[in-house]
């Protein structure tokens, strides 16, 4: 990397570093660091038991495909190894992520404005790294930076006038070791390899290197899950499409315009103007690249609303599609700024306010996302670790404990789960939302006690004497429940 971009890029570096401090800084203010996911904690006990055991189990001595991504798994068991603490390191990998990311996006973007090379500023590398969403997602002890960085660098490695194709095709393949739906890239890169000016003899070389690259690895993951536990794909695919298919009710065009606007929810808000002028440019000029990117984020969205349409923890499955959003919203703001700039004053004077309008609106969500995360940490902490340490120091390590949320008391105890959400115990994946059912597969597995808030389970909780709560009061103040323990009668 040339001097300038070393400058660069060491400013993006510095701005992701100050970003993330402020964010863990005022987590641990507010209660303290953490996961604000309890999956989170899932990954941790895999990697621990992977480092201290070599085994790919939750429960050690029972191996399990309940990781839906295996390579942040392996990377984070390297922490164990090297005995740093957990959270310092996962948290480091995921700075280090959005780093890595910010950087490959203003790449990204540089190409595809075709920008002077001594321009100074990594404006859009500046804007990715202080999107909210991608701050949270970078500390959330979760796979989603990783994901997005090698999503972010085929898209890259797609706009070279030729195109690395077998590259292309092990990044795409990498990607579904990192999460299930990575396949997804098959399509853009395909799409690219096919539709371009070459001759037909060096598409189908180029098709065939993406394939035998992309597939090799695909099958390699399918055939670990089926050598864990008897299927191609993570329990929790097929867990989560269970619990949430009451949402798939809903109109399928209604349910594509409710996630399409979770990707708003910062400064997205802003550049709608941008994304719409920019789409119907490229279009128009028949721009491959950028209309492959398009597909692919719209498809990708599609998938989610036709097969699991659920916004929750800010619609983070939906996350990597931002910064492809934000680059054509971007690009198109552009365009239509430096039209502006050659109009009457009163253009002039709304372009620059459009640019104001940005500044201000990336900064408040930057500055909400401080608070959001920090509230979302201190949840996870007051009711999910704090139940989980409770039971630790309170009941005998031989209890059978039934839970839908099995990160942090798998993390922190030693007792025997009883999986109600499907990602260790597949056999409950088909009754997972019927009670009456639970509750006998419960009593089934001699179960003891019932680890829920109230309000999940409010059928099965009856069937119980509380024994504890939490008395947290983040969990209240953001409109939720204290989690409790129940003794099964």
């Amino acid at each position: 990397m040339k001097h300038p971009e070393l400058k660069r890029y060491g400013l993006l570096a510095f701005i992701t570093l100050l970003i993330s401090g402020i964010y863990l800084f005022w987590c641990a203010r507010v209660n303290g660091t953490g996961f604000p996911l309890d999956d989170a904690w899932i990954h941790q006990t895999f990697a621990r038991n992977l480092a201290e055991d070599g085994q790919w189990a939750f429960v050690k001595g029972e191996p399990s495909a309940g990781s839906t991504s295996p390579l942040w798994t392996l990377l984070i068991s390297i922490g164990y190894l090297l005995h740093i603490n957990p959270v310092l390191w996962t948290m480091s990998l995921g700075i280090t992520g959005l780093i890595f990311t910010g950087v490959i996006c203003d790449l990204m973007w540089r190409r595809f404005q075709v920008l002077p090379k001594n321009l100074f500023p990594p404006l859009f590398g500046l804007l990715i790294v202080s999107e909210w969403h991608l701050i949270w997602a970078a500390l959330s002890g979760m796979e989603t930076i990783l994901y997005i960085f090698v999503i972010c660098t085929i898209f890259y490695l797609l706009l070279k006038e030729s195109p690395p194709w077998l590259l292309a095709g092990l990044l795409t393949g990498i990607l579904v070791w990192i999460r299930p739906d990575g396949l997804t890239m098959l399509g853009p890169v395909l799409l690219l390899a096919v539709w371009n000016g070459d001759p037909w003899k060096k598409k189908a070389r180029s098709v065939g290197l993406v394939l035998a690259a992309t597939l090799g690895l695909i099958l390699t993951y399918m055939v670990f899950n089926y050598h864990l536990d008897g299927t191609i794909w993570p329990n929790t695919l097929y867990a989560k499409q269970t619990e949430y298919a009451v949402l798939r009710e809903e109109s399928l065009i209604l349910r594509f315009f409710k996630l399409f606007g979770q990707v708003h929810i910062g400064v997205g808000i802003a550049l709608i103007p941008g994304f719409l002028a920019k789409l119907i440019q490229v279009i128009k000029d028949r721009d491959r690249w950028a209309i492959s990117a398009n597909l692919w984020l719209i498809g990708f969205i599609g998938i989610y609303a036709f097969q699991l349409p659920v916004t929750y923890q800010h619609a983070r499955y939906l996350i990597p599609v931002i910064p492809i959003f934000l680059l054509m919203g971007f690009s198109g703001f552009i365009y239509l700024y430096k039209m502006f700039s050659h109009k009457k004053t009163s253009m002039v004077l709304v372009g620059k306010s459009w640019l104001m309008i940005i500044i201000a609106v990336q900064s408040g969500f930057c500055i909400l996302g401080v608070k959001t995360y920090a509230m979302d940490v201190a949840i996870i902490e007051t009711e999910m670790v704090s139940m989980a340490k409770w039971i630790s120091s309170n009941l005998p390590v031989d209890a059978r404990i039934a839970t839908h949320d099995i990160g942090a008391l798998g993390y922190f105890t030693k007792n025997e789960l009883i999986d109600l959400a499907g990602l260790i115990d597949p056999e409950v994946i088909p009754i997972i939302r019927d009670e009456d059912e639970l509750l006998k597969y419960i009593r089934s597995r001699n179960t003891e006690f019932l680890v829920t808030f109230p309000g999940w389970y409010p059928d099965l909780v009856l069937q119980g004497q509380k024994m504890y709560d939490t008395k947290g009061q983040f969990s209240p103040q953001a409109g939720g429940e204290n989690m409790a323990i129940y003794q099964m009668q």
